[in-house]
């Protein structure tokens, strides 16, 4: 696979991430999963994995990133980081 198309995709991927983990925060909130759990459940655990997944998709997308791009390279991660600390927020937010 070519180094653009792997750094396309881990580009995309750490947009998808964390509005995936965001959208889980949502469905438990609304639907009430989980919630008298006297530990964590599934979705808890799915969460966590979802935020895990971020920081090699991240260091992919800096690895494979052409140096020329800087400026872009720097806003893109700066919208990951806040797509990051949105997910993170909801769960502060929500108390989960």
């Amino acid at each position: 696979m070519p180094r653009t198309m792997i750094n396309r995709l881990s580009q995309v991927s750490g947009f998808l991430i964390p509005v995936a983990a965001f959208s889980l925060v949502l469905v438990v909130v609304t639907t009430g999963w989980e919630r008298n759990l006297a530990d964590e459940g599934t979705a808890a655990h799915l969460f966590q994995l979802l935020m895990a997944m971020e920081i090699p998709v991240v260091a992919v997308y800096v690895a494979t990133a052409q140096q020329r791009r800087s400026p872009g390279l720097f806003a893109t991660i700066a919208l990951q980081v806040a797509c990051v600390a949105a997910a993170l927020g909801s769960v502060w937010f929500f108390g989960l």
